[in-house]
């Protein structure tokens, strides 16, 4: 090209040599797939307009193109993090960031998945092991806010963080948690207090049913509503209650004038029968008030699980209850059904038969499986509104009879025989007649009495009878008769209906951060009830269940629907009795369908909707407030918002899938009209689109068919393209956009070098490296100066592929880059807010390493010693002359940066590659250049005669490398270029003569 003098109009002598140079910009890159003497540029353009590149890489390693576009030294990898030089990491399988806020500040941790099977948290500085892996598989890891979410294959598993930190001075309230210096779980549960009791007694109120009262030695605790208390060693009447545990759930204000407590006494609903005070010393162990504000210092935490730490005192601190290890699993077990043919005590909700205390006035009389029934004539509700009255003692059986409808009629239940008495008449009437049948309607058998008790004839519903003439004096207790008239009646129990339609009980495990397991299969209290106050006392048996054996459970959800009705609504939250060491919890139904009503918007989650997720769940990303994971050929995702109650990213229900024909790798969201999750398999790119209501279902269809992977860290996303090694080597990018553009969308980027990742034969490197299934593909936007793509073959090598800077355009790869002591993982993550880095993990062990960004680093750390690396790079094929002529070549140039030392230039002619046969010819500095000028101070201008004796090197194509060792300095070819001519063969030139 002309230079800038003789563009100006200047004259100079003729001469037969020129020069060819690079300008000043190098933007080819490394082009290895075309041909020797090709230079890359589209033939009409040679053709027509002389344009030519000279600058093709064909060979090299550890050399870039810098975004001057200069010749460059690639930078050196810095540490990243060796946990301040005390502990190495192992090779990471891959990194990953999580993010959340904590106390209003943005949070980024960086995670490590070791080959060790721990996952780490390797953020600079430290070294946390969040978990430990039960195999050795890669994990996938997803950071949902303060939830991280991993899968291996084998565990699905999540760590918690707090959106709090401890600090001195703060108001806490119940259901708060952090994690405590120690690294563990503390939540505000509640705390045990013990006090002495010295006297017992139960009272009835006949609404609202039956109560003890508890007198103490000193005043009564502060029980907050579902907290429990538990009793020990009682002696006399009381000592029913030893091995109890009695939920707190608050006395009605009527019932609280009845008991006129005084300061040293606490109420209980019950199901004991009434007796007067009684003397008997022992323990209540109470869960007291929990809220409150923490100290001026941090407390010393316990780290036991269930273990209380008291924090600034019991009067006005918190007492924190340990939870152990913030890893935890992913969901909760729901409560499975019992097995066939079981016949012990399996969890489950148990109405307590109050059927067996007779004697108690008012308590709810109903029918219950394998429950004694005492004493004859003791009615009960049946489900069709009829009276049936026990003829005789005996137990029930395991199911619910098929009652009979006729009045009269017997049902055999067990050892029991029921008697049909019909529905419950109108009231008691003088002188009319009762039982029997008037010309063929059966008469009403059973009456309300003045007291409010159910009379029924005593004889035989079938036998008819006529009643006094005035209302007698009844009976008032049950089995006791009362005669009237011709008629004898006897009490069977207290008239009112409580409940008349089937009442249906559950419960589910509920975790420390909000996470609820599926309801437990239902207990059916299958008929009605009679009785004068709404009192059901419940057992929930948690033996064998997640609330026993998982460590997150904090409490128990107990459900239960309105009379008669089918959805499981919330009844309450109950403290996990397994933090006390209880395996089951007594709890009073004391609700009404009215306040079940208030609850309706807090149901039950049932039909395995909130269970965890299935066997081998990987996480992949979170969209539409749902995790996305995938299980086998299925892409799953969580219940999200359709979650009923609890916590959407933990409930997985198991129809929430779509199958693939080939293997789901990857899954990323992006933004389209409808949605929009592209997945990756091993048989093409699919998306799922749809908004997962109804109305809009989630569905897939095909991306880009031909697109196949077969590795999770092949793929990455970059703004609007995902760059992809598939399955079968090759290097792509794939516009998001939809509709998509099939003839647009898809581009082979990695063609210049396609055959690089096939077998690397560049950099003194002659095998295959890159296996599609273990290469790490990542987009590193770290600056202006580091906004570039990696591909990885987690072992020591890269290729590196960045945009051409302006005024020129397009994509080039640079040489291969090989870290000295090689590497594993090597990924682009967020390392602090909206900075990323690309991080290195170690071969086998050491510390976690970083691509260098700030222009001062240009070694490998060997063995902690920071080492310089070989670097080189050889351009060319470079076509001289064609056919018919032969080239002159003088001399080269080279224009250096004054850094470090002086390149070695080689060049080779006529060859179209470096052999044993034919090795580079080394060249020596000849002088500066241009020469007879003053040397520069900050550049290395040089000049490397290829004359010999004054004779110019001949030849028709030259191949030329530049090596500027293993010197640990920012070394910088700027320029360069060959100085010669061309001319005819000797009989061309004859014939010109």
């Amino acid at each position: 090209m002309p230079d800038p003098f003789s563009a100006a109009g200047a004259v100079k002598n003729p001469t037969r040599y020129s020069a060819a140079t690079m300008a000043g910009r190098q933007f080819t890159g490394l082009w290895t797939q075309a041909g020797p003497y090709s230079d890359t540029v589209a033939y009409l353009i040679r053709k027509f307009y002389q344009g030519s590149r000279f600058d093709r890489i064909f060979d090299g390693t550890n050399r870039e193109i810098g975004v001057k576009l200069t010749d460059v030294r690639a930078p050196g990898s810095s540490v990243y993090n060796n946990d301040l030089g005390l502990n190495d990491f192992p090779a990471a399988l891959s990194f990953a960031s999580w993010k959340f806020q904590q106390q209003g500040a943005e949070q980024v941790r960086v995670l490590m998945d070791g080959a060790d099977q721990n996952i780490y948290d390797a953020t600079a500085g430290q070294k946390t092991t969040l978990l430990t892996k039960g195999t050795t598989a890669p994990a996938r890891m997803l950071g949902v806010n303060t939830e991280l979410f991993v899968g291996d294959g084998l565990d699905q598993k999540k760590v918690l963080r707090s959106a709090k930190v401890w600090q001195a001075g703060i108001h806490w309230n119940v259901g708060d948690f952090i994690v405590d210096s120690n690294g563990n779980i503390q939540s505000i549960q509640a705390n045990p207090v013990t006090a002495q009791v010295t006297s017992t007694k139960v009272v009835n109120d006949p609404a609202f049913g039956n109560f003890v009262v508890i007198t103490l030695t000193a005043t009564a605790p502060v029980i907050p509503p579902n907290q429990t208390a538990s009793f020990s060693g009682l002696t006399g009447t009381g000592a029913y209650l030893n091995g109890a545990t009695l939920l707190w759930q608050g006395i009605p204000a009527s019932t609280l004038a009845l008991l006129a407590l005084a300061t040293n006494q606490i109420a209980f609903a019950t199901a004991h029968a009434t007796y007067a005070p009684s003397a008997g010393t022992g323990n209540m162990i109470a869960l007291t008030a929990n809220s409150g504000v923490s100290g001026l210092a941090e407390p010393a935490w316990s780290a036991t699980w269930g273990a209380i730490t008291n924090d600034n005192g019991f009067n006005f601190g918190v007492n924190w209850t340990c939870f152990g290890n913030p890893a935890e699993n992913w969901g909760l077990a729901g409560v499975p059904a019992a097995p066939p043919n079981y016949s012990g005590t399996y969890p489950a909700v148990t109405p307590t038969p109050y059927s067996t205390i007779l004697a108690t006035p008012g308590v709810p009389r109903f029918w219950s499986p394998n429950a004694p029934f005492a004493i004859a004539s003791l009615s009960i509700l049946d489900p069709n509104g009829n009276i049936q009255v026990g003829a005789g003692s005996g137990t029930t059986g395991r199911v619910l009879p098929a009652w009979g409808t006729a009045i009269g009629q017997v049902t055999l239940d067990g050892s029991i025989s029921w008697v049909n008495y019909g529905p419950v008449g109108a009231g008691w009437f003088a002188t009319t007649v009762y039982g029997g049948a008037t010309a063929g309607a059966p008469n009403v058998c059973v009456i309300v009495d003045n007291n409010g008790n159910l009379q029924s004839i005593a004889s035989s519903p079938a036998i008819s009878g006529t009643s006094g003439a005035t209302a007698p004096t009844w009976a008032t207790s049950i089995g006791s008769t009362t005669t009237d008239g011709t008629i004898t009646w006897v009490c069977s129990g207290p008239a009112g209906v409580l409940w008349s339609g089937t009442l249906q009980y559950a419960w589910s495990p509920v975790g420390i951060d909000g996470t609820v397991g599926t309801a437990s299969p239902v207990t059916l209290v299958a008929n009605g009830g009679l009785g004068t106050g709404f009192q059901l006392q419940l057992t929930v048996n948690i033996t064998g269940t997640a609330a026993r054996t998982d460590l997150q459970c904090a409490q128990i959800a107990l459900w239960r629907t309105a009379q008669g009705q089918a959805t499981l609504v919330l009844l309450d939250y109950i403290p996990n009795p397994w933090l006390l060491g209880n395996t089951s919890v007594t709890y009073m139904d004391v609700s009404s369908d009215l306040v079940l009503g208030q609850n309706a918007t807090v149901p039950a989650p049932i039909d395995e909707s909130a269970d965890p997720p299935p066997l081998g769940a990987l996480p992949m990303c979170y969209a539409l407030e749902r995790v996305w994971y995938i299980v086998g050929n299925m892409v799953m995702w969580t219940a999200g918002p359709d979650a009923v109650t609890g916590n959407g990213l933990t409930q997985c229900p198991p129809l929430n899938f779509i199958a693939f024909m080939g293997k789901p790798y990857a899954i990323f969201p992006i933004t389209v009209q409808d949605g929009g999750q592209v997945v990756f398999t091993s048989s093409g790119m699919w998306i799922i689109l749809g908004q997962g209501t109804a109305s809009d279902p989630f569905y897939a269809r095909p991306y880009f068919q031909s697109v196949n992977v077969s590795g999770f860290n092949a793929v990455t996303l970059f703004n609007q393209n995902f760059f992809v090694m598939e399955a079968n080597g090759k290097v792509s990018s794939v516009a998001v956009e939809f509709p998509f553009q099939p003839a647009t969308g898809y581009t082979e980027i990695g063609f210049p070098i396609g055959d690089q990742f096939r077998k690397v034969t560049t950099g003194g490197i002659n095998a295959a490296l890159f296996d599609p299934a273990a290469a790490f593909v990542s987009w590193n936007s770290q600056a202006t100066n580091e906004n570039a793509l990696y591909v990885a073959d987690g072992a020591g090598h890269w290729f590196r592929m960045s945009a051409v800077s302006p005024p020129e355009s397009g994509l080039l790869w640079h040489p291969i880059r090989t870290l000295l002591g090689g590497s594993s993982a090597v990924q682009a993550v967020e390392t602090s807010p909206g900075v990323t880095q690309l991080l290195i993990g170690p071969a086998t062990s050491g510390p976690i390493l970083c691509r260098d960004n700030t222009g001062t680093v240009y070694s490998d750390p060997v063995a902690g010693t920071p080492t310089g690396y070989p670097s080189w790079d050889a351009k060319g094929v470079n076509l001289l002359c064609s056919t018919g002529q032969w080239a002159e070549v003088a001399h080269i140039s080279a224009k250096s940066a004054a850094v470090g030392g002086r390149p070695v230039v080689s060049v080779l002619l006529n060859e179209i590659q470096p052999s044993t046969a034919r090795p580079y010819n080394r060249l020596e500095v000849t002088g500066n250049d241009p020469a007879d000028t003053p040397k520069s101070v900050s550049v290395f201008s040089d000049r490397y005669d290829l004359a010999q004796n004054g004779v110019a090197t001949t030849g028709d194509s030259l191949l030329t490398k530049f090596d500027y060792g293993a010197q640990a300095a920012a070394d910088e070819l700027l320029d360069w270029g060959i100085y010669g001519g061309t001319q005819d063969e000797q009989q061309e030139a004859v014939s010109k003569t």
